[in-house]
């Protein structure tokens, strides 16, 4: 099995991209795509190697960081290769960066958590990923006072400089981005899609205004539509980059409620 990236440059997006880089994206995408290594053995992975490509070139003692061999020795198969070119190749042509665990680019609060992502796709600002951040999450069928609280308290932590992080969903994660935007702060959305597809349709404009003057974040391959399963995955992600979670109005059963119940498994403020 060869670890070396294909042969096919990146598009002029990707200029800056060098022949290091490329090398270490093609790696977190082996492990990104071989079946059975979960979120967390990658992780595991990363810790005790320091990058994707040293953790391929060590698979032979992937036991030292607790991943079981048979896991390498499915990655050595190469059965990975087919889901990760398509991705690969879905990339050269994006209007993206891709933020990889071992850079210095990479949020330094969410690197602690044992299930974050091995890359981010991103959009926007990427300076507003060293900026500390809250989260301001909730339901999608919001109150008009719920909104108008969410847009309160998301425009007065971006006017002290702290970057609000959201959804982009309907209601509260709205209200709050466009609350934030434009302020010192300004927002971050973290995707349950590909960093390409606004979802939902209809938040195409806010979508465009936060890659303008916010920040979009995904981890899913481009062109990822918005399947049911990825949000929750998604909301670690969410509570990951922020040192609290602030949640106005949330149904006892939703999507905010199991970004509260990660983040204080991740030790955050609720």
């Amino acid at each position: 099995m060869t670890d070396q990236a294909p042969a096919a440059p990146l598009s002029a997006r990707w200029i800056d991209m060098d022949d290091r880089a490329r090398r270490e994206y093609w790696a977190g995408l082996a492990l990104r795509h071989c079946r059975g290594l979960g979120a967390r053995s990658c992780c595991r992975l990363l810790r005790h190697f320091g990058s994707a490509f040293a953790a391929l070139e060590g698979r032979e003692r992937w036991a030292d960081a607790g991943v079981d061999k048979g896991k390498a020795a499915e990655l050595s198969t190469g059965s990975w290769r087919v889901t990760a070119r398509a991705e690969w190749d879905a990339v050269r042509d994006l209007d993206a960066v891709v933020v990889q665990w071992h850079e210095a680019a990479y949020p330094a609060l969410l690197r602690t958590l044992p299930d974050a992502p091995v890359l981010l796709y991103c959009l926007g600002d990427l300076s507003l990923l060293a900026n500390p951040a809250v989260a301001v999450i909730g339901s999608r069928k919001a109150t008009p006072r719920g909104q108008a609280l969410a847009g309160h308290m998301a425009g007065a932590f971006a006017s002290w400089g702290i970057t609000v992080v959201s959804g982009m969903a309907w209601g509260i994660d709205k209200a709050a981005h466009e609350a934030a935007l434009g302020r010192t702060g300004s927002s971050i959305a973290v995707l349950g899609t590909g960093i390409d597809v606004p979802y939902p349709r209809a938040n195409t404009r806010l979508y465009d205004r936060m890659a303008a003057k916010g920040l979009l974040v995904s981890e899913f391959a481009p062109g990822t539509p918005a399947l049911r399963e990825n949000f929750p995955v998604r909301n670690r992600i969410i509570s990951g980059l922020s040192l609290g979670v602030v949640v106005v109005e949330a149904a006892s059963r939703s999507g905010t409620l199991i970004t509260s119940r990660l983040a204080l498994e991740q030790g955050r403020e609720v």
